[in-house]
């Protein structure tokens, strides 16, 4: 029987990003994915920050630079066609070094992300791989494999299962974990074509989310030509399977008529704010569409599955590599099921701004909306509307617990070898601790000591490299103020950021470090 650290049912966007983290850490990892190659057709058309600084770490954020482009404003319409609620993005400079949200090609990806995993010497991906049992005891868990051209099925076993394997999960659905409905429930049309480029400048230039009553409809500006529109289904109408084009046409001809783009994909959804009541159970876990589903209306389904790939990567690793206890990772649920709940209620919140059928409750809606804006619409800032972590492994107690790490773009000074980059390059996907200003020799000493104890990389930054400094981390001068501001805003000076870039609580001195260290190293140990 062939044994690994990590098995992997699913080869989606979680699924790959997962294994790539995984194997970046050292682990030995199994794939398995029934379908030949990935599917070729968009599903998901938004990634965040948080998503792309994942895709950073992975090694491809780069080579993705062609088939994304930043998210357009969002203008939601009322009933007379006029604003009703506008979000955008925060300004520049930009916390995590990427701009907050964009619009990419999700085939090419998911296609980047296989490519980087092909060269892995410890990644073992099987296709045409239908996973048909599975099982566990105290010691692993196993999986029975239906392989390509095999008649029988061969058993593979593993330290960890983590079913990645979509919305209908036969994993979730053989361990009998059930789906808590959130309480939201419509059938959706979405169709995506690509535009000529004479028809671009007559249709809209922004994102637009249409109110009206009669047919919620929205309508997105992908990267280069591509453009969606998702369009409400009315009752009596289709809602799965194929739609001829004679039946497309019609709902786009306000927008585009034949011949002035070509159809790409369509596909009717049921628009779901689903949560799995259970995400562990003993050594299987799940992840991303298998352990929830969230509305399109935040652009945030495929970047909930890579936020849960990046805070099970690193505490496997911890586990299998480390020698820490395997109770932490229960807080993988204790973090990730509250963030995704609170997330996809927002969600759902501006889903049901859109699918107001009701006229006199759509005029009212709008009524409320500008009165609660005063007036004049406002912007709203997309990312203000995602929490941070409110529970699990953080600190509840110290300043900034929870929060997103600040990623600022960095000068590293060595002696005649001064580099610069993004933070998270220097860290290479492990703890940070990190001091703001410069430090004395023996200050330097404890911080070291400190950093140790937590496998975390030490950053001193503004520190001027002296030699303290130098001696004991990385010394860095930050370009554009988003760290020392940050950190000051929170009065302190010294911060704890987790391998998956929350923070674990920021101090104001070596005392209340030294603290903030105990408890993390307890938490750790589970």
């Amino acid at each position: 029987m062939k044994h690994y650290d990590v098995i992997i049912a699913g080869y989606g966007p979680t699924g790959a990003t997962l294994a790539n983290l995984l194997v970046a850490r050292g682990l030995q990892v199994a794939v398995f994915d029934k379908l030949p190659d990935l599917y070729p057709l968009p599903r998901a058309i938004g990634i965040d920050h948080e998503g792309l600084r994942i895709m950073q770490e992975v090694g491809v954020a780069d080579e993705l630079q062609d088939v994304i482009a930043p998210y357009r404003p969002s203008e939601y319409r009322g009933v007379d066609g006029q604003p009703i609620l506008r979000l955008d993005a925060a300004p520049a400079p930009h916390r995590l070094g990427w701009a907050p949200n964009y619009v990419f090609n999700q085939p090419a990806l998911e296609r980047a992300l296989r490519n980087r995993l092909s060269k892995q010497g410890a990644a073992h991906i099987f296709l045409e791989a239908e996973v048909t049992d599975n099982g566990q005891d105290s010691d692993s868990v196993w999986v029975d494999v239906k392989l390509k051209g095999e008649a029988h099925v061969t058993r593979f076993s593993g330290a960890y299962l983590i079913a990645c394997d979509g919305g209908a999960s036969p994993i979730r659905k053989r361990l009998g974990i059930e789906l808590e409905d959130l309480g939201f429930d419509e059938a959706w049309l979405v169709i995506d074509a690509i535009v000529n480029d004479e028809k671009l400048a007559q249709l809209p230039d922004t994102q637009v989310q249409y109110c009206e009553p009669d047919r919620p409809c929205t309508f997105v500006v992908g990267p280069g030509n591509h453009r969606r529109w998702e369009v409400m289904l009315l009752p009596g109408e289709q809602n799965s399977g194929d739609y001829p084009e004679e039946v497309l046409w019609p709902l786009l001809s306000r927008w585009l008529k034949p011949g002035e783009g070509r159809l790409w994909r369509h596909a009717a959804y049921r628009f779901h704010g689903l949560v799995a009541r259970q995400w562990r159970k003993g050594r299987i876990l799940l992840a991303g569409d298998a352990a929830h589903m969230t509305p399109p209306f935040m652009a945030q389904g495929m970047v909930q599955g890579m936020r849960d790939a990046l805070n099970l990567a690193w505490k496997l690793e911890w586990v299998l590599k480390g020698g820490g206890s395997d109770a932490l990772l229960d807080s993988y649920e204790q973090e990730r099921h509250p963030h995704v709940v609170a997330t996809t209620r927002a969600a759902m919140e501006l889903g049901r701004i859109i699918c107001e059928r009701d006229a006199d409750k759509a005029r009212r809606r709008d009524a409320d909306l500008r009165a609660k804006q005063g007036g004049v619409v406002k912007t709203t800032i997309r990312q203000n509307m995602i929490p941070g972590l409110t529970s699990g492994l953080i600190d509840a107690t110290a300043p900034g617990a929870g929060a997103l790490f600040p990623q600022p773009h960095v000068t590293v000074h060595e002696p005649g070898d001064p580099r610069s980059g993004w933070l998270d390059q220097f860290v290479q996907g492990r703890a940070c601790l990190l001091s703001v200003g410069v430090v004395s020799e023996a200050e330097s000493d404890r911080l070291h000591g400190l950093a140790q104890r937590i496998n975390a990389t030490l950053v001193c930054i503004g520190a001027e490299n002296n030699g303290a400094s130098a001696r004991s981390g990385i010394c860095v001068t930050e370009e554009g103020a988003v760290m020392a501001p940050w950190l000051e805003s929170l009065n302190c000076r010294y911060v704890i950021s987790r391998p998956d870039h929350y923070v674990y609580g920021a101090a104001p001195d070596l005392a209340a470090l030294e603290n903030l260290v105990n408890r993390y190293v307890r938490g750790l140990d589970g």
